[in-house]
């Protein structure tokens, strides 16, 4: 793929950990922004949200709405400031309502949700009826997957965002660098692709399958730290 990013991003990394502010993500002409259009709130999420001043930052995970996921994984829920890689077969299998929960229970502590680069447009009334005022959501279409990087990595460092989901596969170095940002900005990373990637060293805290069937999702992990080998669990939606 050549340099991961240009000489004007390297500049950029130079700067250390520090956060940049959300705000100045949000100037470029090219982000989505969800205030822009006028749409009801439902009173669900009125209820739920917090001032951002209020939130605290350092929570190590989010529930992610399932007992039985919660159960599994080490921290009882999806950890923040790590990454973790969801593999479909194809795209809509169920990978947006899997994490919905987690990004209505950030939504409501006051956090933004990012999506970079997803391979459908995301769906307005499920987000609502789930809880997440559009206001909170920041969508950032790329043409390149250099743009993705850039984009991904700087609102996991920023600090404001509780999650970012991201479309790609990632190798050792891209995956390494954006695990250093989702530490920086104690944000829950996201990655989906079609297909695990082979690299078992990659530095995600958890890798997962998921495949729909007719009573709801198969959920297989391929890496789990509380595991020490694979284990599968089934969603029953229907």
């Amino acid at each position: 793929m050549g340099k991961l990013f240009s000489e004007n991003e390297q500049q950029l990394e130079r700067q250390g950990s520090q956060r940049i502010s959300l705000d100045a993500c949000l100037d470029r002409a090219d982000i989505w922004k969800g205030h822009r259009y006028k749409v009801p709130v439902y009173k669900s999420y009125k209820q739920g949200l917090k001032d951002a001043s209020q939130v605290d930052s350092s929570v190590s995970s989010v529930s992610t709405g399932y007992a039985v996921l919660d159960a599994l994984l080490p921290s009882c829920g999806w950890p923040a400031s790590e990454l973790t890689e969801i593999a479909v077969p194809e795209w809509g299998q169920g990978e947006i309502r899997l994490l919905m929960p987690c990004l209505a229970e950030l939504a409501a502590r006051g956090k933004r949700i990012a999506l970079v680069a997803p391979p459908m447009t995301p769906y307005a009334p499920a987000m609502l009826q789930a809880g997440i005022a559009l206001e909170q959501l920041v969508w950032i279409q790329t043409e390149q997957m250099l743009d993705t990087l850039w984009s991904t990595e700087k609102l996991l460092r920023c600090g404001d965002v509780g999650a970012v989901l991201f479309w790609g596969k990632l190798n050792f170095q891209q995956a390494r660098r954006l695990h250093i940002a989702a530490q920086a900005g104690g944000s829950h990373g996201f990655v989906f692709t079609r297909s695990l990637n082979d690299q078992s060293s990659l530095p995600l805290s958890i890798r997962l399958q998921l495949k729909a069937n007719q009573s709801g999702l198969a959920v297989h992990f391929r890496k789990l730290k509380s595991q020490c080998g694979e284990v599968s669990v089934q969603l029953n939606w229907h």
